[in-house]
């Protein structure tokens, strides 16, 4: 009898340390696991808000940086077998561009109480997260030594000055949120038959087009060009490095909501949620504001000194259900009007 106890008593200690074991395995497993960003945010930014998120949370997260064009064929063609999370830093209108082919998750966030409706989709297929808008870049020591005391573009029409042959960079819309985002403007400010033909002027002045929409703004204040049409926010970034960037609003600039979505049947899609509750906080919009400089989409929240308010910009009358309706057809009749 004592013998049967002793056994029936190891038994269940043996039977408890393997649950204990394969308990600690599996919460390695869960603690340890990442979650994916597809991310068209610059490098730095991104690094220091899943840093930010982790030390919050607990929850480590990892990203791939892509341009706009890279990131939405990637989730596209990956519908059947998602292997990303959460889409962050492309504009609402590229969500709503690719919500009808299934692909993003709606999700009511708690969240967005105390944001304006009109930073978020209402079904939830997308929130903004930040608020930017175009600018002009100079390269003032490269303008001094080509122009002298000419003074600098103010409008959008003055690049078509012949003045400025080469000297312009900035995207292709074909690759570029932010590319697409000026095309917009520009059609939508001054109407698409003289739209299209400002584009084709300006286009005897670009340089090249890149396929990154902030390219443009290092290219510039590494003094390879003079102009840059990027976000304006991508050029503070630069010139706090001490670059000779000076930044220029236009009238009639076109404004960005800066946007993030859940990808649907993502492997981490409670996490996804969690990310985005967290990135329309206090806590995640300050840290962005101070990194970026970029407007929030949370009121409340301090603009750090080299900020613009984009409410105090003169703003195109920027339709976003417009954009994303006809982007397909804009970007093909650019691809005819420029290549």
């Amino acid at each position: 009898m004592k013998i049967l106890n002793r056994v029936f008593f190891l038994v269940v200690v043996l039977v408890f340390i393997i649950a204990q074991l394969s308990f600690a395995a599996g919460q390695k497993e869960e603690t340890g696991k990442k979650f994916l960003l597809y991310s068209a945010l610059l490098e730095y930014p991104q690094s220091r808000l899943l840093a930010a998120f982790e030390e919050e949370t607990g929850i480590k997260g990892e990203y791939i940086r892509m341009s706009t064009g890279e990131l939405l064929a990637r989730v596209l063609a990956e519908k059947k077998t998602p292997r990303g999370d959460i889409i962050i830093g492309v504009s609402s209108e590229s969500i709503d561009m690719i919500q009808e082919e299934g692909v993003v998750l709606p999700y009511l966030s708690p969240a967005r109480e105390g944001i304006q409706s009109k930073f978020y989709n209402d079904e939830g297929y997308w929130y903004g997260f930040a608020m930017g808008a175009l600018a002009i870049g100079v390269n003032t020591k490269r303008w001094e030594s080509k122009y002298g005391e000419k003074p600098y573009p103010k409008t959008w029409e003055d690049l078509l000055d012949p003045a400025f042959e080469g000297e312009v960079i900035v995207a292709s819309p074909l690759h570029s949120g932010t590319a697409y985002t000026f095309t917009a403007t520009i059609l939508q400010g001054m109407g698409e038959e003289k739209g299209w033909e400002y584009i084709r002027e300006l286009d005897k002045n670009v340089a090249h087009y890149t396929t990154s929409g902030a390219a443009p703004a290092r290219s510039v204040a590494a003094g390879e060009f003079t102009l840059a049409i990027t976000f304006g926010y991508d050029q503070v970034q630069i010139a706090r490095g001490g670059y000779p960037l000076k930044i220029i609003y236009p009238p009639k600039t076109g404004p960005e909501i800066m946007a993030m979505a859940i990808i649907k049947d993502g492997p981490n899609t409670e996490t996804a949620k969690k990310f985005i509750d967290w990135m329309l906080g206090t806590n995640a919009q300050q840290l962005y504001t101070d990194l970026t400089s970029q407007g929030p989409v949370r009121p409340g929240i301090l603009l750090p000194a080299d900020a613009t308010s984009v409410e105090k910009l003169d703003l195109v009358d920027y339709n976003l259900k417009w954009a994303a309706e006809n982007k397909e057809r804009i970007i093909k009749e650019w691809a005819k009007q420029v290549q």
